[in-house]
């Protein structure tokens, strides 16, 4: 498998999973920020180095085929495990959160204000 397949492949595997958006694998890594961890940022880093280095003829003997795979399965097994609509779900519940949380404190100081100015006896 080419390099630069290997890496269009998991650039757009790791936007669906994470919801980034980018063309190359570079860009949607930058994009993902804190969603990817650390060790497999600079895992995805490694496949983007490599995708540049075979783009020279006699700079392609240097990639590791062994340890970009390595990379590679490492960052599908965590990619694999992402649920993206469970994400969703969550941003959505948290706004509706906020929103009865305003709700409740409009509420409570609506009932105050009633009851301090004595229409509620």
């Amino acid at each position: 498998m080419d390099v630069k397949d290997q890496a269009n492949g998991l650039a757009e595997y790791m936007a669906s999973q994470l919801r980034v958006k980018g063309d190359t694998l570079a860009d949607v890594t930058a994009k993902a920020g804190r969603r990817l961890p650390k060790h497999l940022r600079r895992e995805a880093e490694k496949i983007s180095a490599a995708e540049t280095l075979t783009q020279h003829p006699r700079l392609e003997r240097l990639v590791d085929e062994k340890a970009l795979l390595r990379s590679e399965r490492k960052l599908r097994k965590f990619l694999d495990r992402q649920d993206p609509k469970a994400v969703r779900r969550g941003e959505v519940l948290d706004f509706l959160a906020k929103i009865g949380f305003v709700v409740f404190v409009i509420a409570v100081v609506l009932f105050y204000l009633l009851t301090t100015s004595g229409y509620l006896d």
